[in-house]
Formats: C-alpha cells, sequence, structure tokens
C-alpha cells in the first residue's frame, strides 16, 4: 500500500478548513441564503446540510490524499526482490544410526544352556568384560569324567610300552631259540642215522622217522621266527597305535569339557554398549533373562562398535544421481535435537527394496560421520539431509513468484514506474524457499508475489 507524505496530515487540516469555509453562509444572510425547499424542511436543516457536505467533502479528499501520497509511487508490500546470494539444495530422507561393526554374542556352548548371569541392556562394557555367565555344572562333571579316562588311558600306554610288549618280545624270542636248538638236534640225529644206515646199523624206517622229525624242528623254529617278526612289525604297533589314540581321544574329550567350562563365562568382543535382542523364548518373544535356556550359535546380545558410526537411509531411485559419493550430509537426531552431526556419502546400495505401499524403489544410502559422540546409540531415528546441489553466487527468485504455462515458467515484474509485465524465464535448481534464475531475470529486479 503506498505509504502518504509525511505533511499529507496538516495539508488535509487545511483543506478541511478550507471547505469548511466554503460551505459556511456568508454576507449575514443565514437561512435566507439557502432555497426555499431546504428552509421548510426545519429549523436546523441549514446546519445539517452544511455539516454533511463538509463532512463528505472532506473524507473524499482525505482518501485521495492518503491514497495517492501527494503523487510519490512505491512499491506494493507484496513484491520481493531478486537478489544474489550462496545457494544450496538439500534433500531430506528418514535415516538411523548405525555401528560400522556389530559384533554378535551367542552361546558357543554344545547343547542348551542355562543362563545364571547376564549385563542388562544399554550397559557400558570394556572389551573382555564379562557379560554373561552359563550353568557350568554339567561341564564341570564332564571334566572330572574325561580326566579319569585319560589317566587311565595314559597308565596303559606306558603299561604297554614298558611290560606287556617287552615282555612278549623276549617270550618269542625265547621260542626263537628254543625251536632253533631243537632243529639243529634234530639235523645232527639225522645226519648221524644216515651213517649208521650207510654201516647197515640202522633200519630205513628209523632213517624216515628221523628225518621227519628233523624236518618237524625246522618248521617249528621258522614259525617261531616268523611270529616273532610279525609282532614287532604288526601287532605291537597296532596295539601301541591303539592305546595311544584312546589318549588322545581322551584329552581331546577333557580339552573339549574345559573348554566348555571356560565358554561359560563370555566376554565382550569389543568396547560398547549391550543391546539385548528379542528372542523365541516359549510362547514370547522377548530378550533373555536369567533362568533362561539358550541353544549355541543363538545371538542372545549384540555389541554395536560405534566408534566408527553411519548413517543409512533409503533413497529413491530417482534421486540416485543428486547424491554421489562424497556429497555432504548433516544428520538431526530426534532424541538430542541440539546435536548435529555432518558427514560425507560414502557408498550407495546396488540392490533396491520395494518401497512399502508404493511403486517406488528405494536404495540404501551410507554416510560416514566426520566424528561420533557418547551420546550415540544403535538403531537412533535421524533426520538426514544430503546437500545435492551448491552455488557460491546464484541469481535467486523466490519460489512463491514463479508459475508455469505450458512447461514455461512465468514471473510477474515490476519496473520502476510500477508497472507489471510477465517475463519467462529458465530456472535450476531450488530449494524449499528460492530458485535460481538461470536466464531471465537479474539481481535487484521486483518481481511480485501472489
Amino acid at each position: 500500500m503506498m505509504r502518504p507524505p509525511k505533511n499529507s496530515r496538516l495539508t488535509s487540516l487545511r483543506l478541511f478548513d478550507d471547505i469548511h469555509c466554503t460551505l459556511r453562509p456568508r454576507g449575514g444572510l443565514g437561512e435566507a441564503a439557502l432555497p426555499p425547499p431546504v428552509r421548510a424542511l426545519s429549523p436546523r436543516a441549514p446546519s445539517l446540510i452544511r455539516f454533511f457536505v463538509r463532512n463528505v467533502l472532506a473524507a473524499a479528499l482525505l482518501s485521495a490524499v492518503f491514497t495517492c501520497g501527494c503523487g510519490r509511487r512505491e512499491a506494493p508490500a507484496d513484491m520481493a526482490f531478486v537478489r544474489q546470494a550462496p545457494f544450496e539444495v538439500w534433500n531430506i530422507y528418514d535415516g538411523r544410526i548405525e555401528a560400522r561393526a556389530r559384533h554378535p554374542v551367542a552361546s558357543r556352548l554344545a547343547g542348551p544352556a542355562t543362563l545364571v548371569e547376564l549385563a542388562p541392556d544399554g550397559a557400558h562394557v570394556r572389551v573382555d568384560g564379562i557379560v554373561a555367565r552359563f550353568d557350568a555344572a554339567p561341564w564341570e562333571r564332564e571334566v572330572v569324567r574325561f580326566a579319569r579316562d585319560a589317566t587311565l588311558a595314559r597308565e596303559d600306554l606306558r603299561a604297554l610300552e614298558n611290560g606287556r610288549l617287552p615282555l612278549e618280545i623276549a617270550e618269542l624270542e625265547a621260542r626263537v631259540a628254543e625251536a632253533r636248538r631243537k632243529a639243529v638236534e634234530e639235523q645232527a640225529a639225522q645226519e648221524d642215522d644216515r651213517a649208521l644206515q650207510r654201516d647197515g646199523l640202522l633200519a630205513p624206517q628209523d632213517l624216515a622217522a628221523q628225518a621227519r622229525r628233523s624236518e618237524a624242528a625246522a618248521a617249528a623254529a621258522a614259525a617261531a621266527e616268523a611270529q616273532l617278526e610279525r609282532t614287532r612289525t604288526h601287532l605291537h604297533p597296532a596295539a601301541l597305535a591303539r592305546a595311544r589314540a584312546t589318549l588322545d581321544a581322551a584329552e581331546q574329550e577333557l580339552a573339549t569339557a574345559a573348554a566348555q567350562v571356560s565358554n561359560c563365562v563370555v566376554y565382550a568382543p569389543a568396547d560398547g554398549i549391550v543391546a539385548l535382542l528379542p528372542l523365541p523364548l516359549g510362547t514370547d518373544v522377548r530378550p533373555a533373562r536369567v533362568g533362561d535356556t539358550l541353544y549355541r550359535n543363538q545371538p542372545f546380545l549384540t555389541i554395536p562398535d560405534l566408534r566408527e558410526p553411519l548413517a543409512v537411509c533409503a533413497v529413491p531411485e530417482s534421486d540416485l544421481h543428486r547424491v554421489p559419493p562424497g556429497a555432504v550430509a548433516v544428520m538431526e537426531l530426534c532424541a538430542w535435537p541440539d546435536l548435529v552431526l555432518t558427514g560425507r556419502v560414502e557408498s550407495v546400495g546396488a540392490t533396491a527394496q520395494p518401497a512399502p505401499g508404493s511403486s517406488t524403489r528405494l536404495y540404501p544410502l551410507t554416510i560416514r560421520l566426520d566424528a561420533g559422540d557418547a551420546r550415540l546409540r544403535a538403531d537412533l531415528t535421524a533426520r538426514v539431509r544430503v546437500r545435492t546441489y551448491a552455488r557460491a553466487r546464484a541469481t535467486l527468485v523466490p519460489r512463491a513468484a514463479v508459475w508455469w504455462e505450458n512447461e514455461r515458467a512465468l514471473c510477474r515484474t515490476l519496473d520502476a514506474q510500477g508497472r507489471q509485465k510477465i517475463v519467462p524465464l529458465i530456472v535450476g535448481p531450488g530449494n524449499e524457499r528460492d530458485f535460481e534464475a538461470l536466464q531471465g531475470l537479474t539481481p535487484g529486479q521486483r518481481v511480485l508475489l501472489p
């Protein structure tokens, strides 16, 4: 709206006085100066008519003065200037805070195990700190049993190596020596019988009998030697191997049982904050508690390592060209509105996921934060803003001043004389406030707002 000049009120009062003087009867005529019909209305008619006419003319004159401003013209209030300034465009996505590394913790016990101690959810732990404990009584009994078996197997092996097997070898060697001696004696007797037969002192059948005894003694000696050889090369090594295997198995079972006892105490694999995981326990899905029975390789808690925090969000495929690796990002947390985190786009996932209830395909976007904060938790909700365009000096026009007709951008400008003109223009990227005017406008021009 046009503003009147500073002296407009004084001018209006003077004009008001002039009108008043003009309408006042002159020459002392009084009511005689009025037309007869007016005088006939009432004794007060002349004064009422003068009052009415005077005020109507004064109001009209004041309205003209305030509206026109005594010839000065100013821009209307609903207009803006085209300006040149730094310009940025930010895309906004819903995201969350993640840890680059999550360390799941699960039972390493063979078979079911009962929790007897558990770190509370949200507890800060250090690496190698105790986060859980399982009942070790069953495995401690196994340790006792396997220790006994290992001791017995060790003694059996020692008895074989130092007693039974050497005695068997000595006995077989004695048998071989005895068999050889008999074979030699029988062979000598056969030679003697042959000499007696040549002298005609021994019957042929006696010589044949002696020959059979000599052959039997030689065969017995060969059999004893073969038994000694087989015992040394096959039987005793097999017995030793069996005894050693029994001992090894007992020792391995003992070591396994001892490891199970050790696994009953669960240590934190890294520094971080304990996050208990929901588990299907009976008819419920809930975090584990002391007294619950868990199974091998069933993760029941995780420790996010937030020393290298990340922000993760989903980006529509139409925005992929706007969020290249290295793009600047700013994260605002719902939990701590005063905490603002900065980072850069690290990567864009290669596999798309459909958006719930929509045909839009979303790609995971990972942002590396420049620095962490002690208040950060995994899965915190974050408002992620990614800078998709930046220019140090851009010609900016308000979004409200631009409209489209037949796919052309238009705006209404105001020249120095206050005349309006519709101007076509070419606009570039825009944010929630402005468009970048690439052609059609220059800084300082005035544009009208709707």
